[in-house]
C-alpha cells in the first residue's frame, strides 16, 4: 500500500495547466536575471527580456524529455502503439521545428544585436528591438506551446 502522501491528490498548483505554462516561463524569467546579473553596469535593460532563445531551447527540451519517458515505458502493449508513436512522432516534430525556430531567432539577434562598440559603424536594423523583443519572444513562446497544445493533451502515461 502506498503511504498517504504518495497517494493523495496533489494540490491545485501541480496542476498541468499551470505546471506545463509557469514552470518553463518562470526559469526564462531567471534567466533575464542571469542575464542581468552578468553584466557590469547597474539597472535593467530591454535587452534583458529577450528571451526567445530560452524559450525555444525550452522547448527542445521539453520534447527530448518527453521522447526519454516514453522509451521507459518500452515495450509498449499492442493497444497502445497507435498512441506511442503518435507522441514519439509530434515530440519529434516538436524538436525539429523548435531548433529550426531557434536557428532563425539566433540569426535575427545577429543581425539586430549590435554591440555597443560596433554601434557608430554599423547601426541597428529599422525596428530591431521590436523583432527582438516581441516577435522572437512570440516565437519562442510559440515553440514552446507546441508542447501544450500538441503533445500533453495525448498524454498515454
Amino acid at each position: 500500500m502506498l503511504p498517504a502522501i504518495v497517494a493523495a491528490k496533489p494540490p491545485e498548483i501541480f496542476q498541468p495547466a499551470v505546471t506545463d505554462w509557469a514552470i518553463p516561463i518562470l526559469f526564462s524569467l531567471i534567466a533575464a536575471f542571469g542575464k542581468k546579473l552578468a553584466r557590469v553596469s547597474t539597472g535593467w535593460l530591454l535587452e534583458d527580456f529577450y528571451l526567445g532563445p530560452d524559450l525555444c531551447l525550452a522547448a527542445i527540451s521539453v520534447g527530448l524529455l518527453k521522447i526519454f519517458d516514453l522509451l521507459r515505458h518500452l515495450p509498449v502493449p499492442e493497444a497502445q502503439l497507435a498512441n506511442f508513436e503518435y507522441e514519439v512522432g509530434m515530440a519529434t516534430l516538436l524538436i525539429v521545428v523548435s531548433f529550426l525556430l531557434f536557428i532563425f531567432v539566433v540569426c535575427e539577434h545577429r543581425e539586430c544585436d549590435i554591440p555597443a562598440n560596433e554601434r557608430a559603424a554599423r547601426p541597428a536594423p529599422r525596428f530591431a528591438r521590436t523583432r527582438l523583443f516581441v516577435i522572437c519572444n512570440f516565437i519562442g513562446l510559440a515553440a514552446l506551446s507546441g508542447f501544450v497544445v500538441l503533445i500533453k493533451p495525448w498524454d498515454m502515461l
